[in-house]
């Protein structure tokens, strides 16, 4: 849901990795693994799992995303429904534990940066909320297509679940994991899954409920909200692209000035 708020992105940011760059979660007094002293083995794996838990959600934020799931969904009937909100939370889940374990070494290889995924995600949103705001003229067979296409994976799962502010943080909590040896590098790995399988349970109960919205609002209520949620889509969208723009003319700038002292340096040698 709000995942795909660029202002939710950004304060995540500072978990990740850019290009190579390792940045940490913050530290927490007594934090050490339970073979080397500090917490016990269950105080760190409660201690992890509320952290995880609490970066996690309010990025996630399913009740943003029920809206444009009941707008994309609104057509489909009740059962396909229901299994478009689990599938869209089983493959969100599925990206952020992918994104936990693989995301760092993925962006790595393909010298892919957070800024680059708000880019592409900001993108996607845009496209999905002008088909909202300005939908074609439908015919029966249209309508036939709508009632039997697919929105769990795009955009349901990502970016609205699943987007470039949990992958930022998910990452930053894997660079913070990995230093770690023994038992206690399984605890805290352990912890942010069940954080995550927790958040993404919450969404779909979160997205089941929004049936009874759409039987509350009906056919022209239903068209009313798709069209306004189609301008809050293109909004985040934007907001999304230009905050990815901005990280990355600031980095740019950052090596610039780096550069430049470096001349300036080796200029007074």
């Amino acid at each position: 849901g709000a995942d795909t708020g660029a202002s939710a992105a950004r304060d995540a940011a500072h978990f990740c990795h850019r290009r190579g760059n390792r940045r940490h979660w913050p530290s927490r007094p007594g934090r050490g693994n339970s073979d080397e002293g500090g917490l016990p083995l269950f105080d760190n794996f409660t201690s992890d799992l509320l952290v995880a838990f609490l970066g996690l959600f309010p990025i996630i934020n399913p009740f943003s995303t029920a809206p444009v799931f009941l707008t994309l969904t609104a057509s489909m009937p009740p059962e396909k429904r229901r299994r478009q909100a689990a599938r869209a939370c089983v493959y969100a889940a599925a990206i952020m534990l992918g994104v936990l374990f693989l995301g760092a070494m993925i962006l790595d290889f393909f010298s892919i940066a957070i800024a680059d995924l708000r880019i592409a995600g900001g993108l996607v949103l845009c496209y999905v909320g002008f088909k909202m705001l300005f939908p074609p003229e439908s015919t029966t067979a249209d309508a036939e297509a709508l009632s039997t296409a697919d929105f769990a994976f795009v955009p349901l799962a990502m970016p609205l679940l699943s987007g470039p502010g949990s992958f930022a943080v998910l990452i930053g909590m894997s660079a913070e994991i990995a230093p770690d040896s023994g038992v206690g590098i399984y605890v805290r790995y352990a912890a942010v899954v069940v954080a995550v399988l927790i958040a993404a349970a919450i969404s779909w109960v979160v997205l089941r409920g929004a049936q009874s919205i759409v039987r509350f609002l009906g056919p022209s209520g239903l068209e009313a909200v798709s069209k306004f949620m189609g301008f809050i889509l293109i909004c985040i969208g934007l907001n999304m692209i230009s905050s990815g723009v901005e990280r990355e003319v600031d980095d740019y700038l950052k090596k610039i000035r780096v550069s430049a002292a470096r001349i300036g340096a080796s200029s007074h040698v």
